[in-house]
């Protein structure tokens, strides 16, 4: 979380070309103390781009209140991340629900569960693709949203269009199909509702935990798995159920349960690592890369998450 003396780290950091590739992706960063945030510190960064996220519990301080409309002045965004009353409103903060209130909002139609977990586990056991197939098309909209997916700039650039299923598993690959299937979970939505807010962390988990094996020197399949708990690790929200019961009901690999129940094994330790907003350096020693390593692939990250969720 930014404190006077990491301003300079992150002008340098946003100022990358990982960075610059994320178009006018807006970044939300914590800021754990805005007293120690000098408004006149501020020159160099792309204001127009960051939101800093206060605690509204911290604002009932009339100091903090004070510090934060010097900083909105000066055209920093804030907002009040938690409860937000009068303090907030005061302090020029927008507000920003509860996180129990976002997950309760972001989560999908009950009804969608047992065709959902039906797909899990037919994806877990290597299922052959005319039984995907099968269950997809009992389900128009997700097969919409495959088709439109798999048809989009983040997957395919340079190929034909994809016009069926057949199409996608034979020309593309079983791979990159169930990898797409598992984002194309958190896509599901009411008709007339709002895109899935879990979409968007879905994917970035899902690319950070692959780019982070891939750093350790994973292989093919490890990166795969690393990339399946990143997706998995937010069903309990989606599906609003325990994982104790997702992950009994699905024939995962042992490591990939260990990581969702306990953040367990080494892919435990990158999962927790990708859940932390700014990580500790034992947490990355732990993994095995430098803080430079780690925030650069968080951005190619985000940059991957954000091409997938303008196409869903």
């Amino acid at each position: 979380m930014p404190a006077a003396a990491s301003l300079p780290a992150l002008q340098l950091l946003l100022g990358c070309p990982e960075s610059e590739a994320l178009g006018s992706l807006d970044y939300y960063i914590p800021l754990a103390d805005p007293l120690a945030i000098e408004a006149s510190r501020l020159d160099g960064l792309p204001l127009a781009r960051i939101v800093f996220t206060v605690s509204a519990a911290q604002m009932a301080d009339s100091a903090v209140q004070q510090r934060c409309k010097q900083l909105a002045e000066r055209g920093l965004r804030l907002l009040a991340d938690g409860e937000a009353g009068v303090a907030p409103a005061q302090a020029c903060l927008r507000s920003e629900l509860p996180r129990a209130q976002q997950h309760e909002a972001a989560q999908g139609d009950g009804t969608t569960r047992k065709r959902l977990l039906a797909l899990l586990g037919l994806l877990a056991r290597d299922a052959d693709s005319r039984e995907l197939e099968i269950l997809l098309k009992q389900d128009p909209a997700l097969s919409f949203q495959l088709l439109k997916l798999v048809n989009s700039a983040a997957f395919a650039p340079n190929s034909n269009p994809i016009h069926n299923f057949g199409q996608a598993i034979n020309l593309l690959g079983r791979r990159q199909l169930q990898r797409w299937l598992q984002l194309l979970l958190y896509a599901r939505q009411q008709a007339d509702g709002p895109a899935n807010a879990l979409l968007p962390l879905a994917a970035l988990r899902a690319a950070q935990m692959e780019a982070l094996c891939k750093l350790r020197e994973g292989d093919r399949d490890e990166q795969d798995m690393a990339f399946l708990v990143g997706v998995f690790s937010l069903l309990d929200v989606l599906l609003a159920m325990p994982m104790t019961d997702i992950v009994s009901a699905l024939n995962l690999d042992l490591d990939v349960v260990a990581a969702l129940l306990d953040r367990t094994g080494e892919l435990g330790e990158m999962l927790a690592l990708v859940e932390m907003h700014e990580p500790q350096a034992s947490a990355l020693r732990d993994v095995g890369i430098d803080n430079e390593t780690y925030w650069r692939s968080l951005l190619q990250a985000y940059h991957w998450a954000l091409q997938v969720s303008r196409n869903v």
